[in-house]
């Protein structure tokens, strides 16, 4: 499901804002309103999910343009903190406002620490006592091409994009198991563990395969399925899943006491 996030006008007469450059407007404005995105401002994206998204390589977000966005966000190990991110939304409805409660029940402590320790992301924190310079040159960055193919291989993971849009469609595809596959499309635990499946699957055909098979199987009501929830227990158990489902699927395979259990002692 789309999510809708509605931006105050008033970002742009923001003092921050007026301050900074049109790219980094740009990749600001990315971090309030991206698919990754939840209610409280705090959620897990990596770095070659943001780099994929927006058109601006590794060494620009990591080097130039981040750097310029702090105190107002901050990013740390893969996590992004967007300070006062309830001044650029619309927040007044009572279930908005659960959600948020619910959004920062999510996020671990050890990243609540993590931006309090870096002395800039949290609201309680003072603002940075350098203020930037007003008007702001545009500096100069390498964007690439937003068709074609593009071969190149990540400067972090050492994927290529064609490797990124395989992970985003198991990933996508995942969701018959784990519905909260789509809010963990940006997660750098979630793109690991597809990017492993696609290889242990042998392609992202293989791994769509293993996903179908294995929801079939687990609609039977097979207790030992059930206990699969991300990409990675996936990948890490696929050659034993794969040979389970293609004895069951020829007959060979006996499931009492052997893996697969069931709820159902008829189905034995």
């Amino acid at each position: 499901m789309a999510k809708q996030r509605n931006v105050h006008t008033t970002f742009w007469t923001d003092g921050f804002i007026r301050k900074i450059n049109p790219l980094e407007r740009y990749l600001f404005l990315y971090f309030l309103t991206n698919d990754h995105s939840n209610l409280c401002g705090v959620y897990e994206i990596a770095l070659d999910v943001v780099s994929f998204e927006t058109g601006l390589t590794i060494t620009d977000l990591q080097v130039a343009l981040l750097p310029r966005l702090e105190p107002k966000v901050v990013y740390r190990e893969g996590w992004v903190y967007i300070k006062n991110f309830e001044k650029f939304h619309e927040q007044g409805s009572p279930k908005i406002k659960l959600g948020i409660n619910a959004a920062k029940n999510e996020v671990p402590s050890h990243i609540w620490n993590l931006f309090e320790d870096s002395g800039k992301g949290m609201d309680t924190l003072s603002p940075s006592p350098s203020p930037l310079p007003s008007p702001l040159p545009l500096p100069s960055f390498t964007v690439r091409a937003s068709h074609g193919p593009v071969t190149k291989k990540n400067q972090k993971n050492g994927r290529t994009s064609e490797e990124e849009k395989n992970i985003g469609e198991v990933i996508q595809w995942f969701k018959k198991i784990n519905p909260l596959a789509e809010t963990r499309y940006g997660w750098a635990t979630w793109r690991t563990g597809a990017h492993q499946l696609v290889t242990a699957a042998g392609g992202v055909d293989g791994a769509k395969k293993i996903i179908d098979d294995f929801v079939a199987e687990r609609s039977t009501g097979s207790e030992y399925l059930n206990a699969i929830d991300t990409p990675q227990q996936m990948a890490n158990q696929y050659a034993s899943i794969r040979q389970k489902l293609d004895k069951r699927k020829t007959g060979a395979y006996n499931p009492k006491g052997s893996g697969f259990k069931y709820s159902d002692p008829k189905k034995l």
